[in-house]
């Protein structure tokens, strides 16, 4: 019974999921356009290409030297990267949120500097980082950087960078404990319609299960929204649950959703 419901319940998908689109992303291209030579022209005190990483009109803003945009901005660089005694450092990076358009991206994550003076041991330094960039001749630039080393009155840590750095993996519940705390949730086509609708929707903030949510799915199964692109072009694509989860599931969270139904008709056969 429980697999005939779930095949019911892939052939609605594409009413049910048609509103998810897959979003851009632009990661490795920005990687290699600007993080890979941001974190080269830092090591090497090379003023003239970290410059060039930036847009004309760029505009920067630290506790430590407020709102600085475009030449005021060069001329701090070339200042700061002109030092007679220079210490070695180098600059890593973890990515919280990666957010992009064909022209436009929003980066948030963690930083984590290591300087090393020529006597002594590595220290190291941690803050957070806001960054808007631009394509602009093709090329991903810098437009807007803004960081700190303080989050609502406490310090970033080591501890904030590496909680990104070795995500801790959710510990995936056998079979057994699947079934024993979701099969009342699908032994009827009522309650799958219920619990399908109920589990992505919510208030901003709200976790969802997805445990819950593949539990609903054959293995095998496939969700196929269709409609127009941007560009005019009607088709439509084939997401397995877990691709609907990364597609839309941190959307959901973040802004909150919910699906309510307005129609039902049901056909059985065989």
């Amino acid at each position: 019974m429980k697999k005939l419901l779930l095949l019911f319940i892939l052939l609605k998908a594409t009413l049910i999921f048609a509103q998810s689109e897959t979003k851009p992303d632009y990661s490795k291209e920005i990687d290699e356009q600007v993080w890979e030579p941001f974190k080269k022209a830092y090591a090497n005190y090379d003023a003239e290409e970290y410059i060039a990483l930036h847009a004309d009109d760029v505009l920067r803003v630290t506790k430590w030297s407020g709102i600085r945009t475009g030449e005021a901005f060069r001329t701090g660089i070339q200042k700061n990267f002109n030092k007679k005694d220079k210490v070695a450092h180098q600059l890593e990076f973890q990515f919280e949120h990666r957010i992009h358009s064909a022209d436009v991206a929003y980066e948030v994550g963690y930083y984590r500097m290591t300087r090393t003076p020529k006597e002594g041991k590595p220290e190291r330094h941690y803050g957070r980082f806001h960054v808007v960039l631009k394509k602009i001749d093709g090329k991903w630039k810098i437009a807007q950087d803004w960081d700190t080393g303080n989050i609502n009155g406490h310090e970033v840590t080591g501890a904030d960078y590496q909680r990104l750095e070795h995500p801790v993996e959710p510990t995936k519940k056998t079979p057994e404990q699947l079934d024993s705390l979701y099969l009342t949730k699908v032994d009827n086509l009522d309650r799958i319609l219920e619990n399908l609708y109920g589990v992505i929707s919510g208030e901003a903030g709200e976790e969802r299960d997805w445990d819950l949510f593949r539990y609903l799915f054959k293995s095998d199964a496939k969700l196929i929204p269709s409609g127009k692109s941007r560009s005019g072009k009607v088709g439509c694509r084939y997401m397995t649950p877990d691709d609907y989860i990364r597609s839309s599931g941190k959307m959901l969270v973040e802004k909150g959703f919910f699906e309510k139904e307005i129609s039902r008709k049901v056909e059985t056969f065989g």
